[in-house]
C-alpha cells in the first residue's frame, strides 16, 4: 500500500494531510505574526512622533535610540 493506508472504507495520503495541515499551521503563524508587527509598529510609530514633538536634541535622540535598540536586542536575545 506505501504511503496510502484504507481505514474504513477510505484511502488517507497521510503526507497530503500532513502537508496540508503544515501549510495551515504556517499560515496561521504568518497571521499571527503580521497581527503583532502591525501592532508593535503602530505603537513604536506613536512612541517616536512623542519624542519628535518633544524636540528633544539631535545628539540626545540618536544615544537615546541606540540604547533603546541595544535594550530591545538584548531583551530578545535572553529569550
Amino acid at each position: 500500500m506505501g504511503i496510502f493506508e484504507r481505514t474504513g472504507g477510505m484511502v488517507v495520503d497521510h503526507g497530503f494531510c500532513r502537508g496540508v495541515f503544515l501549510l495551515f499551521y504556517c499560515l496561521n503563524i504568518l497571521l499571527v505574526l503580521c497581527f503583532l508587527w502591525e501592532l508593535i509598529f503602530k505603537e513604536f510609530r506613536s512612541f517616536l512622533e512623542t519624542f519628535e514633538n518633544a524636540k528633544m536634541p539631535k545628539r540626545l535622540y540618536d544615544c537615546f535610540f541606540i540604547q533603546l535598540f541595544i535594550g530591545m536586542v538584548d531583551y530578545v536575545i535572553d529569550y
